[in-house]
């Protein structure tokens, strides 16, 4: 059971007003901002999008790493972006996976691989069953430990943050879960609540141009 201290202190900031639609249209478009400037770790300064091959089959634990790398920097991307993807996966069922929390972990995945996406409840179930055969904190460890480098464990909390938000709320559950996963990065809750608001502000923008538009 994990632990409910300091989760209620990190809170989502007040965002414009806008229609549900609006809303999910610049969550997708801030997912794709992050994805955009990510790099996995150990691999230079090259981007992550297209680093991935597209998503066509899903086997075992590894998911996006056991997929053929075509070199040694795409084998670690796909051991990046798996960790990645879970760690979102876990936020997001902390209180059962609302539609618009599984279709922004889905455009995640397909902005990432910069192709279709033709199994994405294959994707899910894989996770789903390795959450319920191991439990929460076994696959938290999991995460962590793919996760070692610093920019990998900040680009993490940052995608979790937004999958977290994307009810438009930060529910209690899910900042129990997204604590636990900065714990095991030795992040302080003032650097997770940095990560929630550094997401609020690409949103709030991200509102404003849709909205204007």
């Amino acid at each position: 059971m994990l632990s409910t201290e300091m989760s209620v202190f990190v809170s989502l900031p007040e965002l414009p007003p806008c229609s549900p639609e609006v809303y999910v249209a610049a969550l997708h478009g801030v997912i794709a901002q992050q994805v955009s400037e990510a790099a996995a770790p150990s691999v230079g300064p090259r981007a992550l999008i297209g680093r991935l091959p597209k998503v066509e089959k899903v086997e075992g634990e590894g998911l996006f790493e056991t997929m053929p790398p075509h070199s040694a920097e795409d084998a670690e991307a796909g051991k990046y972006f798996s960790a990645v993807v879970e760690a979102c996966y876990l936020v997001a069922a902390a209180d059962g996976m609302a539609e618009v929390e599984r279709g922004a972990v889905a455009h995640l995945i397909k902005c990432a691989t910069g192709g279709g996406l033709d199994e994405p409840d294959a994707i899910f179930d894989a996770y789903a069953q390795l959450l319920e055969r191991q439990g929460l904190e076994a696959r938290l460890d999991a995460v962590a430990e793919k996760l070692e480098d610093f920019m990998a464990r900040e680009e993490a909390m940052g995608f979790a943050a937004s999958i977290a938000v994307a009810d438009r709320e930060l529910a209690r559950n899910e900042g129990v879960v997204l604590m636990a996963l900065a714990k095991r990065f030795d992040y302080s809750q003032g650097e997770v609540q940095a990560a929630v608001d550094q997401v609020a502000k690409m949103l709030a923008a991200a509102i404003e141009a849709e909205s204007s538009g």
